[in-house]
């Protein structure tokens, strides 16, 4: 496996592939790391933060735009998840967190096209599903499981298990159980949404 250095970014957030996330950066060091992630048009990796530490499998963000800079260095930046990957190592030489990661890739499964179908038809029955999900999603499963997720607003530890689960068939059908409850909205109000506005203090 190669793997390669990437600024990482501890918070209190389950970042997925294709979510856009955005996050006031207030902190000197994250100043310093997305400053220079703007100039080199380059990603970080945000892992989730938890009493043991962050876990081994967080997700690339790279900064599709800079909504506002204050004269202070402080900056509200929308964010959008790319590849995931498995953090091996972390080294602290610079003012910010860095990882020696590599990519994350799902193991092959079988062909997920009725599984998805199911997926999709639960979501526009149990009312949940957003207006912007595009009807394309349903070409791309490997998207369509992290949108979904993302549209049910899953609790944190759950979001995490989404993450990092190489099987897109589990992750379907985890999608199913969660859609086949009386009240999926149950989930709408979660922790790691109050967080991100604050660099996950």
């Amino acid at each position: 496996m190669t793997t390669y250095r990437l600024p990482l970014f501890p918070l209190q957030v389950v970042l997925l592939p294709g979510q856009r996330l955005p996050l006031h950066i207030f902190e000197e060091r994250y100043k310093t790391m997305i400053g220079e992630c703007i100039e080199d048009d380059a990603p970080f990796g945000i892992v989730l933060v938890g009493k043991g530490g962050i876990h081994k499998i967080g997700c690339a963000a790279r900064i599709t735009q800079v909504l506002e800079k204050f004269p202070d260095g402080r900056m509200n930046i929308l964010t959008q998840g790319g590849q995931r990957f498995e953090v091996f190592r972390v080294y602290d030489s610079r003012p910010y967190f860095e990882g020696e990661v590599g990519d994350f890739h799902d193991e092959e499964d079988e062909d997920p096209t009725e599984l998805c179908r199911m997926v999709w038809d639960a979501l526009e029955k149990s009312g949940s599903a957003p207006r912007n999900l595009p009807d394309e999603l349903l070409e791309d499963p490997f998207h369509l499981s992290f949108a979904v997720a993302e549209a049910l607003r899953l609790p944190l530890r759950e979001k995490q298990a989404f993450l990092g689960s190489r099987s897109l068939e589990w992750r379907l059908k985890r999608l199913l159980a969660f859609l086949g409850k009386d009240k999926p909205s149950e989930f709408s109000i979660t922790d790691y949404e109050k967080s991100a506005h604050r660099n996950g203090h």
